[in-house]
């Protein structure tokens, strides 16, 4: 059944870091090689409409990790909360990576690569995150980026209690 026959949209935003060979400690690359992209995936989740919302990528841990980052940055989340949030995926790792090992391009982008080498490790966001901040964090991004304050406060409004 197509989602929209539920009521549920599916929305396709295609993140991407170029050409850089990991994502690990190369999450600034996403948001300077395809800005629109991740501006589309944040306004998409800001909409009070599409929440609740789910939001992935094929491991859950990169591109998903980077909005999650943004979104929660936003809403003023510690840095701390936002890395213990982020490497709760290796708890599943092992799995993720044994189906994408048999998953189309995934087969070939993971056959010299360990488990080890897939963790979501804290330094990785943590060093995202000073980055980050280092621009601005994530409202000034967003603004830079043609995202309207009010957009921003209005998100924030909806999810803060007072």
């Amino acid at each position: 059944m197509p989602w929209a026959d539920s009521g549920i949209d599916h929305v396709v935003c295609a993140l991407s870091a170029g050409r850089e060979s990991s994502w690990h400690a190369k999450y600034p690359a996403c948001l300077t090689h395809r800005p629109d992209a991740v501006v589309n995936a944040v306004r998409t989740i800001m909409r009070d409409r599409a929440r609740p919302a789910l939001f992935h990528c094929a491991a859950g841990k990169d591109r998903t990790g980077v909005i999650a980052a943004l979104l929660l940055d936003v809403l003023g989340v510690a840095d701390a909360t936002i890395v213990a949030d982020y490497v709760l995926t290796d708890h599943a790792l092992a799995d993720i990576l044994a189906r994408l090992r048999q998953a189309g391009p995934y087969v070939r982008m993971l056959a010299d690569s360990t488990d080890e080498d897939q963790r979501p490790l804290a330094e990785a966001m943590q060093s995202f995150l000073d980055w980050f901040h280092e621009h601005g964090g994530a409202a000034a991004w967003l603004t830079l980026r043609g995202v309207p304050s009010e957009e921003i406060e209005a998100f924030r409004a909806d999810l803060i209690e007072p």
